[in-house]
């Protein structure tokens, strides 16, 4: 039976040695050494095997038979066991067996983020440039009161003033805000197309099959990074900072101040001033919804980077689950085979007490009864 034991717990070290192999192999082919790529994931493999053996064979020769001060020490060492080939084989194991599968999800998940940043910004590109309209028509606006006030419409008195000058260059601002948001819209439209060709190709590298992991890997960080820059492109052309100048310019046009005294010309501008304040006020408070709704859907944009295996088999472990199963059972299932062993032993320690026992009560009785 003990030797049935031993070649089971053999058998569960070799496997785990060969997913340890196997794990390293993954790694090693990120390296440019011969060394690291070729022989190395060879050389851990059979240290796990040896390791893993060497200690659960220990504890199988002593655990059973130990008593219980000694188990209590033993227990300690098992712990500090377990940790030990944690490090050296079964992250390895979970690699081996389950870190492609891990770095496939970290890509397709990062795929989909840049599909949904993507849209965030082609949305928000869509809302700002529906502005351009209503700018376009705020500055026609402005432009015809400047050129009314200028014939003295408002404060009877023809000629560039205050009044004049401020709805003027209200009228250049918002016409400038136009033909900017026009042609930045042109621009960033032309690089979503740019960056939905590149996740169109980013698609194509998570879904090719015939290519090593090492070459996808180095393919999909490239990608991100192209795509990091197209994004970075795309959100530098908003026009939030033009609206708020916009903004500050029609909150200086309603808050100027009218001139004191009873002079026509103090009247007349007075009367100016009420006369074109609304129109500002109005369009100041325009602009101002249009900032906040712009705000509320700005899109904050994260860095996308690529993942190695031995981050991914964590972030990603409840995708793996068989594999880290399956790497946990083949090193830690001979600690479970090793309790068993030490409650049979013990087992048949009180059942040969117990026999003994009987035999001496026995032995006792007939002496007795000779006697």
């Amino acid at each position: 039976m003990m030797t049935f034991t031993k070649v089971v717990i053999a058998m569960l070290a070799l496997i785990s040695a060969c997913t340890t192999g196997l794990g390293f192999h993954s790694m090693g082919r990120f390296s440019q050494g011969a060394f690291a790529r070729d022989f190395l994931p060879i050389l851990m493999a059979v240290g796990a095997f040896i390791a893993s053996t060497c200690i659960w064979y220990w504890f199988l020769e002593t655990y059973p038979r130990a008593l219980a001060k000694e188990k209590q020490r033993l227990h300690i060492l098992m712990v500090v066991s377990v940790v030990a080939l944690f490090g050296l084989s079964t992250l390895w194991s979970v690699i081996g067996l389950g870190g492609n599968a891990a770095l496939a999800q970290h890509m397709k998940k990062v795929t989909q983020q840049a599909e949904a940043t993507l849209n965030g910004l082609s949305a928000q590109i869509e809302k700002e440039n529906s502005l351009a309209t209503q700018t376009g028509m705020l500055s026609t606006q402005f432009e015809n009161l400047a050129g009314q006030e200028i014939n003295g419409a408002y404060s009877n008195y023809a000629g560039r003033g205050e009044v004049a000058i401020q709805l003027t260059s209200l009228g250049e601002t918002l016409g400038n805000m136009r033909s900017t948001i026009e042609e930045s819209t042109r621009e960033r439209r032309g690089t979503v197309e740019e960056a939905k060709d590149a996740i169109a190709r980013l698609r194509e590298i998570v879904d090719t099959q015939d290519v090593d992991p090492e070459t996808k890997t180095r393919l999909f960080a490239k990608q991100l990074a192209t795509l990091n820059q197209l994004f970075g492109r795309i959100n530098a052309g908003q026009t939030t900072s033009m609206i708020r100048e916009a903004s500050r310019q029609l909150g200086a046009l309603s808050a100027t101040k009218p001139p004191m005294g009873d002079s026509d010309l103090a009247r007349s501008q007075r009367q100016a001033i009420e006369r074109v304040t609304p129109a500002g006020a109005s369009a100041e408070k325009l602009l101002a919804n249009f900032t906040g709704e712009i705000e509320e859907s700005d899109v904050q944009l994260k860095q996308l980077s690529p993942m190695d295996m031995g981050t991914a088999i964590f972030t990603y472990a409840a995708y793996i689950i068989p594999a880290w199963a399956g790497a946990n059972a083949f090193d830690y299932f001979p600690l479970l085979i090793i309790f068993l062993v030490a409650w049979t032993e013990g087992s048949r320690g009180r059942n040969d007490t117990e026999e003994q026992a009987r035999q001496q009560l026995l032995e006792e009785t007939r002496r007795e009864i000779g006697s």
